[in-house]
């Protein structure tokens, strides 16, 4: 793990200061610093010329994770110390609930794929007999594992008016998609994994209930005034738009709000609100970026198997990714984020033991 410490011309830089930086740096990630190559430290004085302002003392960290977007948190405070160790506590909690989600996002994704991996030989054999009750039969066991998508997708197209709420259920998208997947079976790519294969089905047969005349889109700025969350429905309990975003100074630990059962309820509010918001602006990004973002964010699928999929280049599937989030970055508001990032603690606790009964 490579460490690099930077100042601003107002603040003293020396050996010993480095010194005691990095020390600091590898005692608090050291349980990650195998998935570290580069931590960047930079501190500043916010106040340089009123020096008895209070919290004029101000560290950014940066951390680079292999496979993940940089993860910067920042601090501030009345010296240099405290900066120092309010930034690395805040990105050792960082880094622990993000690896925590992404570790348990990936187990999840090779539970999937061992479990249809396992049953495509017994689907095949049934699509080649032409037992139709056999093949359904193997098949609708895996179908939880495609129902969180499905729902997700429903919630962004209702989001965003190209269905009223509940013109398509969930399970009504799962039916279709098994009756094509028998119909179609034959067709399908061998070198294509069988998960991806029904993903697509479903977004194609999704694709299909939308009227031509519902396809007009509104822009992405009314979206993010538009959306009323007390009218849509959650998707699931993960506070995941910190993790899908990337967090950075805009989105610490620091950020608290008053305690008690009012602010409780505001944060259930704001998180509620986010994610309808998520939502609306995922809805209305081209098909090709949001199936590459989804898939690849939230459903851990690896960048060539999304190049197979849309047959394309990795390289431009990485880049609609990225341009995906930095729509979505600019288009939520940093006040709203910052707000719901109060509840992150409390989500980070309830991650840590729910690891075990993670949702199919």
């Amino acid at each position: 793990m490579q460490i690099q410490v930077s100042t601003d011309s107002q603040t003293v830089g020396s050996a010993e200061l480095t010194r005691r930086i990095e020390a600091l740096v590898e005692s608090a990630l050291d349980h990650f610093s195998d998935r570290i190559t580069r931590v960047e430290v930079f501190l500043s004085d916010e106040n340089s010329s009123q020096k008895s302002g209070e919290k004029d003392k101000r560290c950014v960290m940066e951390a680079r994770v292999a496979g993940l977007q940089p993860i910067a948190v920042s601090h501030q405070c009345s010296t240099l110390d405290q900066a120092l160790a309010g930034a690395a506590d805040t990105l050792q909690k960082t880094l622990k609930r993000t690896l925590r989600r992404m570790d348990s996002l990936f187990k999840r994704r090779v539970r999937a794929r061992t479990e249809f991996t396992t049953v495509d030989p017994l689907l095949q054999r049934g699509a080649e007999v032409g037992n139709q009750e056999e093949f359904l039969t193997r098949l609708r066991p895996l179908l939880g594992h495609l129902r969180e998508h499905a729902t997700r997708e429903l919630r962004m197209l209702e989001t965003n008016e190209l269905l009223s709420e509940g013109q398509v259920t969930a399970t009504d998208l799962l039916n279709e998609m098994t009756t094509r997947a028998w119909l179609r079976f034959a067709e399908r790519p061998r070198e294509m994994p069988l998960d991806l294969w029904l993903t697509n089905l479903l977004d194609e047969t999704l694709d299909e209930k939308i009227q031509p005349e519902s396809r007009t889109k509104k822009s992405l700025g009314q979206h993010a005034e538009e959306v009323h969350s007390e009218e849509l429905l959650q998707v699931d309990d993960q506070q995941w738009w910190v993790w899908l975003l990337g967090d950075d100074e805009t989105i610490t630990l620091g950020d608290t709000i008053s305690s008690g059962e009012s602010a409780a309820a505001a944060e259930q509010f704001d998180a509620r609100e986010l994610k309808d918001r998520m939502h609306a602006l995922l809805g209305v990004l081209p098909k090709a970026q949001r199936q590459a973002f989804v898939l690849h964010v939230l459903e851990a699928y690896e960048l060539f198997e999304i190049a197979m999929l849309q047959n394309r280049p990795e390289t431009e599937v990485q880049i609609d990714i990225e341009n995906a989030r930095n729509t979505l970055r600019k288009q939520l508001p940093a006040d709203a984020l910052s707000r719901a990032a109060a509840a992150l603690p409390a989500a980070a606790a309830a991650d840590s033991t729910g690891d075990s009964t993670e949702k199919t």
